[in-house]
């Protein structure tokens, strides 16, 4: 369950210490409410529910070795099926979401730069049709390499074929959003785009 922030307070410099780790979630995003943000921290994952992921919520933490410049924050211009990513740059991660048009078709994400560069980045895919968590890029390639749709397929395919329980659930492993891209109608299949920090 998501739980909402108390303070939106603005902080000039949030420095995140490994020590008394702390993980939050964001309030859930839809197109009918106002964006959501993790307080200037890094978020980790996403969740998604409803029709075609309609209802996002990002889960963030206060205890990663990122030191975060308050005043550098930006809105992405929003990603949808068309324009299909939103991309924080090579020193920014992601700290909030937002989204508008028919069942969140269209989402931006908020960058916080930080003080080092994103490296060894790759990808997930998340789809309330296996289940709303994010699963592993390749699997989901391992998954569609027989199916007639091809490089179209969409998780809509993967779980009108009974292919869901063959993905692989993506594991952090200190890794941060740093990007968010749109596959399918309305953005059905949200793709995650995670790098690693310092």
């Amino acid at each position: 369950m998501s739980r909402r922030q108390a303070a939106y307070g603005v902080m000039i410099l949030v420095c995140l210490q490994h020590s008394a780790s702390h993980a939050f979630w964001t309030a859930l995003v839809s197109d009918e409410t106002p964006p959501a943000t993790c307080m200037m921290h890094p978020a980790v994952t996403a969740l998604c529910s409803g029709r075609y992921c309609d209802n996002i919520e990002l889960e963030c933490t206060d205890a990663q070795p990122l030191a975060f410049d308050g005043n550098q924050r930006s809105w992405s211009p929003f990603a949808t099926s068309t324009t299909p990513s939103a991309k924080c740059d090579g020193n920014s991660y992601v700290t909030g979401i937002a989204c508008k048009g028919d069942y969140c078709g269209a989402i931006s994400i908020e960058c916080t730069r930080a003080f080092a560069n994103a490296t060894a980045c790759t990808g997930a895919i998340l789809s309330e049709e296996c289940g709303g968590v994010p699963y592993t890029v390749g699997s989901y390639y391992a998954m569609i390499k027989n199916l007639s749709c091809g490089s179209s397929c969409t998780m809509h395919d993967i779980q009108a074929h009974n292919l869901c329980g063959g993905l692989h659930q993506f594991k952090k492993n200190g890794m941060y959003i740093h990007g968010i891209g749109c596959r399918g109608s309305h953005c059905d299949d949200v793709i995650l785009d995670y790098c690693h920090g310092p």
